[in-house]
């Protein structure tokens, strides 16, 4: 029998609004963290509509006057291999109707390029990623605060259960045969994500409660695997947490 894992933190409420208010909390306070340390902040989001709750409450009077737009770089943990202003692109969705209505610098929000494909769009984005994280020419990739969202089959960004992709050592890989379409994909690393200092996953619905009872109870997904390693926050709304013991 698998032994439970034991996650530092997980928090049920009652809905995504709950959820938003929740995670935008901790994103704000991770925000001043680390621009009181370092001078700026690095933010790695997911696609998928879960966030957009996180931004709204972001856009509320209550953050938008205290949250260091200025110093903030955005990343995305993946990418559809198709152009920005195709349907099922990512960044492109969140550009156009979610982060209208906050103060980002437009050079400072880093969406990987899928009109390049999965192989050159990986490539040009760990120079992004490169210069984004070592602005004076480290080597570290640590990223300040990772977003995640988990499919219904547990994946994390664009990286599925039994993917060989998982033991990748890289910083972003391509996606060639991604078992939810589009196939052709660009994706963070679990190393990547596991590096970040603070991990926030972000889980909502009726359809993710078979993933979460599955990760919690240590099933080697991958949203077990990056939490098993990580100290990290699980927000979850009554609906993911119904098949919870």
């Amino acid at each position: 029998m698998t032994e439970p894992t034991t996650y530092p933190t997980l928090r049920v409420v009652q809905d995504a609004v709950a959820a938003g208010e929740l995670v935008a909390l901790q994103i704000f306070e991770s925000a001043q963290k680390a621009v009181a340390e370092t001078g700026r902040f690095t933010l790695a989001i997911p696609g998928g509509s879960s966030p957009r709750a996180v931004f709204e409450k972001l856009s509320s009077p209550k953050y938008l006057s205290g949250f260091p737009w200025s110093k903030t770089h955005v990343l995305w943990v993946d990418e559809r291999a198709v152009p920005a202003d195709h349907k099922d692109s990512n960044a492109g969705v969140f550009i156009r109707e979610v982060f209208t209505d906050l103060p980002f610098v437009p050079e400072q929000v880093h969406r990987m390029l899928g009109e390049l494909g999965p192989e050159h769009g990986a490539l040009a984005y760990q120079e992004t990623l490169r210069s984004v994280l070592n602005p004076e020419g480290g080597d570290g990739n640590t990223i300040d605060f990772a977003l995640l969202g988990i499919g219904e089959d547990g994946h994390i960004a664009s990286l599925f259960p039994g993917d060989p992709a998982l033991d990748s050592t890289g910083t972003v890989i391509p996606i060639f045969n991604s078992p939810k379409p589009p196939p052709e994909r660009i994706t963070l690393t679990m190393p990547v994500l596991k590096s970040a200092k603070q991990i926030v996953m972000l889980v909502l619905g009726q359809g993710k409660a078979d993933a979460v009872a599955r990760s919690i109870a240590g099933e080697p997904l991958p949203a077990q695997i990056v939490a098993d390693e990580t100290i990290t926050l699980w927000v979850i709304d009554q609906a993911a947490a119904s098949k919870l013991p």
